[in-house]
């Protein structure tokens, strides 16, 4: 129990640190990050059999991209199945390719026949954005704001 009371102290005793290492590698300075990724994930949709987990897929590339100036982020997604009796719906040998967007009020992917609008994605990619913004950008300026968009 006395662990427990102990925490918001030793939380409250590290700020100071955090915010000299911040200062010492300037992130109120970032304008924008960028990282990438690779792995394997499980998707929903149904398995090949009953009793099965759900389907398998390769992430083969996953790169997110954030503007702290704006507070809009891209990510680019490609994957394929990594087993050959999948399921969620991919292709059975060729990649697919996500990209995502949210800027504002505003939400679309960018599909080969050309951008399709996502409003029904702006309030996730927001909320995804904001909690991404400690992960590098000064917290002033990567805010990940929700507008009406129209």
């Amino acid at each position: 129990m006395a662990a427990w009371l102990a925490l918001p102290i030793l939380a409250t005793a590290a700020d100071p640190a955090l915010e000299r290492a911040a200062t010492a590698m300037r992130s109120n300075e970032l304008k924008s990050i960028r990282y990438a990724a690779d792995g394997v994930g499980y998707t929903f949709g149904q398995a090949y059999k009953p009793g099965l987990p759900w389907p398998k897929i390769k992430m083969n590339s996953f790169v997110r991209t954030i503007n702290c100036e704006t507070g809009a982020m891209r990510e680019e997604i490609v994957f394929t199945r990594a087993e050959a009796l999948g399921g969620g719906g991919y292709p059975h040998t060729a990649s697919q390719r996500n990209d995502q967007y949210v800027s504002g009020g505003y939400a679309w992917n960018q599909t080969a026949g050309g951008p399709v609008a996502g409003p029904r994605a702006v309030a996730d990619r927001v909320v995804d954005l904001a909690l991404r913004r400690d992960q590098g950008c000064a917290a002033q300026r990567c805010q990940g704001r929700h507008e009406d968009g129209g």
